[in-house]
């Protein structure tokens, strides 16, 4: 005897969570890995963005519109730049992160400095010119237009990195403990600390390396 036909929907098949199928989805326009990537990086990002704002521009700039324009703009890479990003492989969150969080401020950057165009008269209320607000950016190296190299210095980073490190660095930028660390990957806490100061040191140099050039 056939069963009868139920009149719940089917259940949608599982989203794969894995790095690798999310960044291929972001590249071909993929809103459901889009969703995944808000998921995960979204509260960081906005947190990224919101220090990046200098007090004169909060008015005008929300840490909330940056991150949102940065995933459009993921969505919506011209040829040239997608080619790019799939020709790096990126294949861990701790690099799809270091991408985004470095298109977020260059977006600040951008978004400044449009404002700048309009007017380089200080704020009435802050006193605080364009060029001085612009000076308020902790991070005011390269251009939007730098991302991808970016990108490519993030991932040189990541491959120097061992297992355990890149296990650490994942679990401290998901906002874990020194602790909570410890215990998940059965590890001393001198270790991690050690760890972490060590990946910090190699991170500074390799910057320093790549801004000289």
């Amino acid at each position: 005897m056939t069963a009868p036909k139920s009149n719940q929907p089917m259940p949608s098949p599982p989203i794969s969570t894995s790095c690798s199928d999310v960044v291929e989805g972001l590249l071909a326009g993929d809103r459901v890995a889009l969703s995944e990537v808000y998921r995960r990086f979204v509260d960081q990002l906005v947190q990224r963005a919101d220090r990046r704002i200098p007090d004169a521009y909060r008015a005008k700039i929300t840490a909330e519109s940056v991150v949102q324009s940065v995933m459009q703009d993921f969505l919506e890479l011209p040829d040239q730049k997608r080619l790019t990003i799939e020709s790096y492989q990126i294949d861990s969150w701790a690099q799809l992160y270091g991408l985004l969080a470095r298109m977020t401020v260059n977006k600040c950057l951008n978004r400044i400095r449009s404002l700048a165009a309009v007017s380089n008269q200080p704020n009435a209320a802050s006193g605080t010119s364009t060029g001085e607000a612009l000076m308020q950016l902790a991070s005011v190296g390269p251009t939007a237009e730098d991302e991808i190299a970016y990108a490519e210095l993030v991932k040189q980073l990541l491959d120097s990195f061992s297992p355990m490190e890149l296990d650490v660095l994942q679990l401290r930028m998901a906002g874990r403990t020194i602790r909570e660390i410890a215990a998940e990957l059965a590890l001393t806490e001198t270790t991690v600390e050690s760890t972490i100061t060590r990946l910090r040191r190699r991170t500074k140099r390799l910057i320093s390396e790549h801004e000289s050039e």
